[in-house]
């Protein structure tokens, strides 16, 4: 049983001042984030994985990848029907009053110690600002791998993700967590891609946040 997550591509420009964007930031995807999701879908092509669906979250930035995903000329990687579904579970956080600000922002208002505590170890923030709370959060990602599991084909699940969900994901539910954080390889960089597998009751990493140019070489 296998379980490719994907995060949706870039939302900014090269000269853009990034900020934080949750289930309440939906921005598109900007022209370079829309060519990884191409990228990706010629990598996926090249690993020889064939799928009939596509699940996304319900953001502008997820389904556009996943449309793009879906209209690649990579015909054989969909070879049965091209479908997108949007699934909740998918969702990002809700970062609350974080949204829409920079991290230097967030750090002028004393918030250093949790931007550090969640960039590290994926440790949601009580009093914070958060609108999502890790109760919630932790029953979404059970809800996304009971989902993957009931839906199991021959074929993998594929869906278009977004970081924050993520990194919960890897805390909650992956044994694999603490070499993510001591490695500091925790967090998954647009357009890149996690790929797990279930072996024995459990999921284990097969890769995580690699790029689509890195897939093409494993």
């Amino acid at each position: 049983m296998t379980l490719i997550l994907i995060r949706h591509g870039n939302t900014f420009r090269p000269d853009d001042t990034p900020v934080w964007v949750g289930r309440g930031e939906d921005l598109p995807l900007v022209p370079s984030g829309i060519a990884q999701a191409q990228r990706m879908a010629e990598a996926l092509a090249r690993a020889e994985v064939q799928v009939e669906k596509v699940y996304c979250s319900p953001l502008l930035r997820a389904q556009m990848s996943a449309d793009a995903l879906l209209r690649s000329e990579q015909e054989e990687l969909f070879p049965v029907a091209r479908e997108k579904g949007v699934l909740d579970c998918l969702n990002e956080i809700d970062y609350g009053t974080w949204g829409g600000k920079s991290t230097e922002q967030l750090r002028a208002l004393g918030l250093g110690e949790e931007l550090e505590q969640w960039d590290r170890e994926a440790l949601v923030p009580n009093g914070a600002g958060w609108k999502s709370t890790e109760e919630e959060l932790r029953e979404q990602v059970g809800d996304l791998l009971r989902f993957a599991a009931e839906s199991a084909t021959d074929e993998p699940c594929i869906g278009v993700t977004s970081n924050g969900i993520l990194k919960c994901l890897a805390r909650f539910a992956l044994d694999e967590f603490p070499e993510l954080v001591a490695s500091k390889q925790l967090k998954v960089g647009t357009g890149k891609l996690v790929w797990l597998e279930q072996q024995a009751g459990k999921w284990k990493i097969v890769h995580w946040g690699i790029s689509p140019d890195e897939l093409m070489r494993n």
